[in-house]
């Protein structure tokens, strides 16, 4: 648990800085796909403290940093059990009003909130790996989804609507740019979302 422990630590401490990256060797060779039995020792490498859960098609890989908890579960998968497809899923024990939850997914390419079958909000966030995905990417994108969700926590929680954080991440000038935190906005909003002149433009 040490490097998510180390995320979390710099989640908590730093609000418009960005995250520490955990070391990956190797970060640019691929994995043939992301089922478990490709990705466990990469995600081991950097947190010994992995668990699962359930059987069969109900296993879930078990993450956990400070206060968020992150469920990995196989998706796409083949009767050899490699699998194309890997959800990302953090429960939170909240209800989340439709404005907020609108206001997150907007701004936030790494993750989508929405209301869960309990009337809670779930965050979650899906890996496609139909060619394989790279080590570091792998590792990045399981970062990425543990700072949405602790944007989620500082911004957007119930708990804590009256104190908006302001994400900064770093951009490829001023660090590296294989970062979490370079996932956490959209670079260029105005290029991602049409206007509503453009709209109008579209429909006559």
């Amino acid at each position: 648990m040490k490097i998510l422990t180390m995320i979390a630590t710099a989640m908590t401490a730093i609000s418009s800085a960005a995250l520490a990256q955990p070391a990956v060797s190797d970060p640019s060779t691929v994995l043939p796909h992301v089922g478990f039995s490709s990705i466990d020792a990469v995600i081991r490498a950097v947190d010994p403290t992995v668990s699962y859960s359930g059987e069969g098609q109900n296993r879930k890989m078990l993450l956990s940093a400070g206060d968020i908890d992150v469920q990995l579960s196989q998706n796409a998968c083949n009767q050899m059990g490699t699998c194309a497809g890997l959800i990302l899923m953090s429960h939170l024990n909240e209800t989340g009003s439709l404005d907020m939850i609108n206001k997150f997914n907007a701004t936030t390419p790494a993750a989508r909130a929405f209301i869960n079958d309990q009337g809670k909000v779930t965050l979650m966030h899906y890996i496609i790996g139909d060619f394989g995905v790279t080590k570091g990417s792998l590792v990045v994108n399981i970062g990425a989804f543990f700072s949405s969700v602790d944007k989620w926590n500082r911004g957007y929680s119930e708990q804590n609507l009256g104190n908006v954080v302001t994400f900064e991440p770093l951009t490829p000038e001023q660090g590296s740019f294989a970062s979490s935190d370079a996932h956490l906005i959209f670079a260029n909003e105005a290029s991602i979302w049409p206007t509503d002149a453009a709209i109008e433009k579209d429909h006559q």
